[in-house]
């Protein structure tokens, strides 16, 4: 190969990956959330079919823009959610968790990451509701969030214990209630 083939498909691999990673940087947000200077919180998503696997977590992106400066806890309730491991009621078929959990910083804008399980497989919706502390909710139910999941079916590998340890993605610990 002469130098000037060797400089074309250096450029050519130099442009696909950072053509990749424009890709990667312009994954919507799960949940993008704002709140008002009058601490109003308003909830939304671009994302278009959010997949799951069943019985495993995925992680995505919470975009908070907090034009009140509010430092109240910040929470996300909903219906379907179980009430522990054991709820077989088929309305409720969701697990959730936000990291870092807690209060909001006060910062303009911060990101949280929302970790979802979904005890079912096929397609679910959930209607999720975005709160930032008390007197935040929107007069206009603009803070909940309706959201339909693509949801895979598990592997075997995944939901079976291995030595008598839950394999990654198996639900263990604390379940958030409704």
């Amino acid at each position: 190969m002469n130098a000037a083939a060797l400089r074309r498909l250096l450029i050519l691999l130099v442009w696909t990956r950072s053509c990749l990673l424009m890709v990667d940087a312009a994954d919507p947000a799960l949940v993008q959330v704002t709140i008002s200077p009058e601490g109003r919180v308003k909830a939304a998503s671009e994302a278009r079919r959010p997949t799951l696997t069943q019985q495993a977590w995925t992680e995505f992106d919470i975009v908070i823009e907090n034009g009140a400066g509010l430092t109240a806890p910040f929470d996300i309730e909903s219906k379907q959610l179980m009430t522990s491991l054991a709820d077989a009621a088929r309305d409720r078929w969701l697990r959730l968790e936000i990291v870092p959990s807690g209060p909001l910083t006060g910062q303009r804008e911060e990101k949280r990451i929302l970790r979802l399980w979904s005890r079912d497989a096929g397609r679910r919706s959930a209607v999720m509701n975005v709160n930032a502390g008390q007197g935040s909710q929107d007069l206009g139910f603009r803070s909940d969030l309706l959201l339909t999941f693509v949801i895979a079916p598990a592997s075997k590998k995944s939901t079976e214990p291995e030595g008598g340890v839950p394999a990654a993605g198996s639900p263990a610990g604390a379940v958030k209630a409704p």
